[in-house]
């Protein structure tokens, strides 16, 4: 939904939302499921990841869910680099943590 990003843009989001959540864990849920668009170029990726973020100084936290499609090609080096990168919420709580 927000478009084309630079990696600046890109990495300035991940430290906001690292400095917003400093505690969190992730993990994969079932299998990847990789397909190969075009021979040794184009690959899409896709998978669920569940999510666990909190902030103890603000007493939040969030337990949620995610479905992830990734987009990836493989550069003249080989390398390969992550296109693009969707997300659809599939759960999301929310809640405040309760004082000690």
């Amino acid at each position: 939904e927000e478009g084309r990003k630079s990696t600046d843009a890109i990495r300035r989001d991940i430290e906001s939302y690292n400095a917003r959540w400093p505690s969190r864990r992730a993990t994969i849920r079932g299998d990847v499921r990789l397909s190969e668009k075009a021979a040794n170029h184009s690959y899409t990726a896709s998978f669920e990841h569940t999510y666990y973020v909190e902030n103890a100084a603000r007493g939040e936290w969030i337990n949620g869910a995610v479905a992830v499609d990734l987009q990836i090609t493989i550069d003249e080096k080989g390398i390969p680099r992550i296109v693009s990168m969707k997300q659809k919420t599939l759960r999301k709580d929310k809640g405040t943590m309760q004082k000690r």
